[in-house]
């Protein structure tokens, strides 16, 4: 036999739900009382519920929506234009291009369009001429938009596609040339030969950063 604590009745054991963290390892109220209590908070906070509800009545506008004439023919066009596959993913990264360089809210602005990077005109003027760029220019999934030249803008001739290793070489931030092999030493910060550095397998073409001049001293 136990006592509720807020009806203090004296009930049995099988009446009370179990807890651990109380010593008998049952809850202070019984199963009645609980029911009374979430009872008159449902009443309390209607709000709540009415909010919570409304999410189902979205869900049921978005199938509307879905199921009229006019989604249906526009999701008709843009599969015929762009397809589910590559041509989609290829109509994602042209508009995530445009979004660095014009749109000052987005994170990477300040790194492209902040420096005066921009679109050429010709994929400006429609993302067809970048699609049929791309597939003819061996794009793949996995690879990712590199500019041959980082201080210049986003066009054919600058543009290629490389997987990500080579994409982080080519960054305005690296210290090593792996073209001409040379590296800045992060010490002096002078313009080096490679050959200019002690060896380190763990490092890029097995160097470490720190010239043999500035090793030494």
């Amino acid at each position: 036999m136990k006592k509720c604590t807020k009806c203090e009745e004296p009930k049995k054991s099988s009446e009370f739900r179990k807890d651990k963290r109380h010593k008998d390892g049952l809850q202070s109220q019984c199963k009645i009382c609980q029911k009374k209590a979430h009872k008159e908070w449902r009443k309390n906070n209607r709000l709540y519920f009415i909010n919570y509800r409304k999410t189902d009545n979205c869900n049921e506008a978005q199938k509307k929506h879905r199921s009229t004439e006019k989604y249906k023919i526009n999701y008709k066009k843009y599969i015929s234009l762009y397809g589910k596959t590559t041509r989609g993913r290829l109509f994602k990264r042209w508009s995530n291009m445009k979004t660095r360089c014009y749109n000052t809210k987005s994170k990477d602005y300040k790194d492209y369009g902040g420096r005066g990077i921009s679109v050429c005109e010709e994929w400006l003027e429609s993302s067809e001429h970048f699609i049929k760029w791309s597939i003819n220019n061996g794009f793949k999934e996995e690879l990712q938009i590199d500019r041959i030249n980082n201080d210049s803008n986003y066009s054919p001739k600058n543009c290629r596609w490389v997987t990500a290793k080579q994409n982080a070489r080519n960054k305005g931030n690296a210290v090593t040339d792996f073209i001409n092999k040379t590296r800045i030493c992060c010490k002096c910060l002078k313009v080096k030969k490679i050959t200019d550095f002690h060896r380190s397998k763990k490092e890029p073409l097995g160097r470490i950063y720190k010239c043999k001049e500035c090793s030494n001293k």
